[in-house]
This record gives structure tokens, C-alpha cells and sequence, in this order.
């Protein structure tokens, strides 16, 4: 009887013993707050800071605002774009050198690959983020692959005539040019499977594409495989009745594949040019070419060039629908908004709409990595007619309906300049840059806001940081060990 109580006494003992040390060990690591997705992930962001510094640090800190620890700082080099790659290991860097102002020298853009654990540049690529053609955004010129091990980007072409897609590869240190024609070759986009690469490629009016012929500007979705053969070009807009006419309204972006590799979404409108879009449409195309589907048609429906047509795919795991973040802003302050989500079934792509969201910024929509919610930014018309984002709203999505949670209706307002939404890996938290008030777009003191689905806590991670701050995304707790 002595040695079972003795037994039962020990065992007790032992057990508190390891709950205390557990207890510990949380405080030390500071991860036990907000359950487990705190101890898995920590978000990373970047803060660029002016003269007399001229430099770009890069911290890490706990989804609750904790440990906060300075990973990197890089010296006379402001970093305006960054890419993480999937598995978080790596960080791509779109820098320009820091210079005095006013300046004789041409400005240097160099996209540099960093290795997180180590915490060394592995290298440094010049010529990325000034290529010959300025007209669209840097977001759709730099892609990780799907595993992480090649970094696809848009470069000068080595006869310096248009631009190509290009490839460096992690494993072999190799550069190389994955097209090599006569065009503009832009906005490379991964298949799921990393076997192929679509892009889109324009081959009319070399050397002066801004003074091309209206007639002669249209542009093409292509695809190749990622050791540079089969490439194909899949539309046809040259010879079909889609558009009315070239020039920068046939220009594509925003390409995306579904999961069975079977159809591509795409946008047109594109150029990042002064003035509203006048004829953005959706698009959707199968890979092998034969189908050509137009998934909106907002032409018909009124003047469309005093609107602003923004658009956000996503295919679910499934293939079997296609979800579209849409947003019709006008141009005028006075007139209606409308935004929402198109549901359409793969296949037909017939649907309807079964939410109206209307102050919806439809570009922004981003979709949990678990596919059971979605957030975007709201947004409003300024005097000065800019698109000015206001809070960021939550919703649900449950058999194709996309529903919003009520309980977070009065998250903090969106910054005008960073419009990304980055989910944790876990679909537990929700990342965006900040600011306090609604319509303020000098916002260079930008917070990161953190979202805690399970209790709905809004934390700004950044508060204690003063600097222009860029989300940069999540990475595995022990990337940075």
C-alpha cells in the first residue's frame, strides 16, 4: 500500500514537473498565447528609412507582437518589392542602390536572393525592375516555382530589344533566358505543378511599343516549359472579335492556373498608365487552346471609360469553380460602386453572384491557404478620384457562399500604398499594412496588423517601429533558429 502511494506521489510530482517546464518554455520562446499557429509561424516585414541612414532592415516578430528581433539590415540599398519563397527559406529583393538626390548616375535596380537561415545574399541580379518595358507593375515580373527552387523574373532580352522571361536556379547558381525571341515576353506565371510557365508576350511594333499602330498592339497568352521547350502561344486576339481594337486595352496580366492545370484566368487592361481601365474584362482559356471563355462583359453595361474594373481569381483545390473578386469603381465620386464575388462552375463558367459586396476593392480579395476564408480591402473615391481602401473585412466561405464575419466588421483601416494580405500558413491569422484613419494616403508610418481568427485580437506588430513598413509574409518559426 505504501509503494502504490509512493508510485502515485511520483507520478503526480513528475507531472507537474514537465507542466512547469512547458510553462517555461513558452515564455521563453513566446509562443503559447495564441495557440498553435504562434508557435509555428513568424511574420516577417521591412522598413526602409531615409536619409542620413539610406538603409532597409528586416524583422521577424510573433503574430502577437511579441519578440521582436532585427534578422537583417541592408546598407545603403532601399528595397521597394520582396518575394518569399514557399517554404519561407528564401527572400528575393527588388533593391535600388541609395543614392544622394540630385544624381548623374543612371539608378541601379538588382534583384537579390537572400538565404534566411544563414542570412548571406547568394546572389545579386541587375537589370530586374528597369527593363525596357515600364508599363507593367514589378508585382507581375518576379515569381517563386511552386517548390521553391527556381525564381522565374521579367529581364532585358541579351540583343536588348525587347524583354524575356528568365530563370535562376537555387540548385545550379544558373541565369539563363527561358524565352529568347522578338517580343515583349512579361508576367510570368507558374503552373501548380512547376513543369511550365505561362506568360504573355506581345511581337508587333518593335523598339517604340508606346507609338505602335492601334491595329498592330495586340498582345498574346503563351506557355513553355521551363527547360525552354514547346512553346506555344494559346490566344488569338489578333484574329478574333474579343476586343474592338489593339493598344494597352489588350494588354494581359494577373495569370492563373488551376490546380488540374487544365485553365488559365486572366485579365486585360493592364498598362500601368495615367487614367481609368476602359474595357477590363476576365478571362478564362483552356491549356490546350480550344476554348476561349469571356467571364464578364461590363462594356455592355454602361460608359465604361469613367469606370475602374479590378479583378482577384481563385481556384479552389477542386478545379470545379472558379471564384472572381470583382470591383466596379467609378470615376466620378458621385456615382454608385459595385463589387462582389462571381461564382463560376468549371467547365461552362456560368454562374451568378451570390454576395454583394458593394465597396469592395476586388483586386485585393486573398483566399486562406485552407480555402475556409477569404479577406479584402473595402475602398471609397476621394475627391481627388483615387481609390482610397478603408477597412478590411473578413469572410467565410462555406459550399461555394462567401459570407461575412460579423464579429470583425471594424478591423483597422487598409494603407493606401501596400494593399497585400498575406494568411498564415495555419488559416489562423491574417496580416495587412495599416493606418489609423480612413482616406489618409501619406501613410510612410504604416503599421502591420495582425488578426487572431480564433478570438478576433488585433494586434499591431509594428507599433513600436516608426519607418515606411512593408509586409514581407510568414515563415517557419525555425528559419531563422
Amino acid at each position: 500500500m505504501h509503494n502504490k502511494k509512493l508510485k502515485k506521489r511520483n507520478e503526480f510530482n513528475l507531472k507537474i514537473f514537465l507542466i512547469g517546464i512547458n510553462f517555461i518554455v513558452c515564455l521563453l520562446i513566446a509562443s503559447c498565447s495564441h495557440g498553435l499557429g504562434q508557435k509555428q509561424f513568424l511574420l516577417l516585414y521591412g522598413q526602409r528609412t531615409g536619409p542620413p541612414e539610406l538603409v532597409t532592415k528586416i524583422y521577424s516578430v510573433h503574430p502577437n507582437g511579441s519578440n521582436l528581433q532585427l534578422v537583417m539590415e541592408l546598407d545603403r540599398r532601399i528595397t521597394e518589392q520582396y518575394w518569399l519563397s514557399p517554404n519561407g527559406g528564401y527572400l528575393a529583393l527588388l533593391n535600388q542602390e541609395a543614392r544622394e538626390v540630385p544624381s548623374t548616375t543612371p539608378l541601379v535596380h538588382t534583384l537579390a536572393v537572400m538565404d534566411l537561415s544563414s542570412k548571406e545574399t547568394i546572389v545579386n541580379i541587375i537589370g530586374v525592375g528597369n527593363t525596357r518595358f515600364g508599363q507593367l507593375s514589378n508585382e507581375s515580373s518576379v515569381v517563386w516555382s511552386p517548390q521553391g527552387d527556381k525564381l522565374a523574373f521579367v529581364r532585358n532580352s541579351t540583343d536588348e530589344v525587347g524583354t524575356d522571361i528568365w530563370l535562376y536556379d537555387l540548385n545550379t547558381a544558373l541565369i539563363t533566358p527561358l524565352t529568347d525571341d522578338d517580343a515583349f515576353d512579361l508576367a510570368p506565371a507558374w503552373s501548380p505543378g512547376g513543369a511550365q510557365i505561362a506568360f504573355v508576350t506581345g511581337t508587333m511594333c518593335r523598339g517604340n511599343v508606346e507609338e505602335c499602330p492601334i491595329n498592330e498592339a495586340f498582345w498574346e497568352l503563351a506557355v513553355i516549359n521551363v527547360d525552354g521547350s514547346n512553346q506555344q502561344t494559346l490566344t488569338n486576339f489578333h484574329n478574333n472579335d474579343f476586343f474592338n481594337s489593339g493598344g494597352w486595352a489588350t494588354l494581359l496580366c494577373n495569370l492563373s492556373w488551376s490546380p488540374n492545370e487544365g485553365y488559365i484566368a486572366f485579365e486585360n487592361e493592364c498598362a500601368d498608365l495615367m487614367g481609368p481601365p476602359t474595357g477590363k474584362e476576365a478571362f478564362v482559356i483552356t491549356t490546350d487552346s480550344s476554348l476561349l471563355f469571356k467571364l464578364t462583359d461590363f462594356n455592355k453595361e454602361g460608359d465604361v471609360n469613367s469606370t475602374i474594373f479590378r479583378y482577384a481569381f481563385h481556384w479552389p483545390s477542386s478545379s470545379a469553380t472558379l471564384f472572381i473578386g470583382y470591383s466596379k469603381i467609378p470615376y466620378n465620386p458621385n456615382d454608385s460602386y459595385q463589387g462582389g464575388f462571381l461564382t463560376l462552375e468549371a467547365g461552362n463558367f456560368t454562374g451568378t453572384v451570390p454576395d454583394d459586396v458593394t465597396s469592395m476593392l476586388g483586386n485585393t480579395a486573398k483566399w486562406s491557404l485552407n480555402e475556409q476564408y477569404v479577406a479584402w480591402h473595402n475602398a471609397n473615391i476621394n475627391a481627388d478620384r483615387r481609390t482610397i481602401p478603408g477597412r478590411v473585412t473578413i469572410g467565410t466561405v462555406e459550399n461555394n457562399q462567401i459570407s461575412k464575419l460579423v464579429s470583425m466588421e471594424r478591423l483597422p483601416y487598409g494603407s493606401c500604398q501596400e494593399r497585400a494580405i498575406h494568411w498564415s500558413p495555419d488559416g489562423q491569422y491574417v496580416a495587412y499594412a495599416m493606418v489609423e484613419q480612413e482616406n489618409i494616403c501619406d501613410d510612410t508610418e504604416r503599421g502591420i496588423a495582425v488578426v487572431s481568427l480564433s478570438d478576433g485580437k488585433v494586434t499591431n506588430v509594428a507599433e513600436s517601429m516608426e519607418g515606411d513598413n512593408h509586409l514581407i509574409g510568414w515563415v517557419p518559426l525555425d528559419t531563422l533558429r
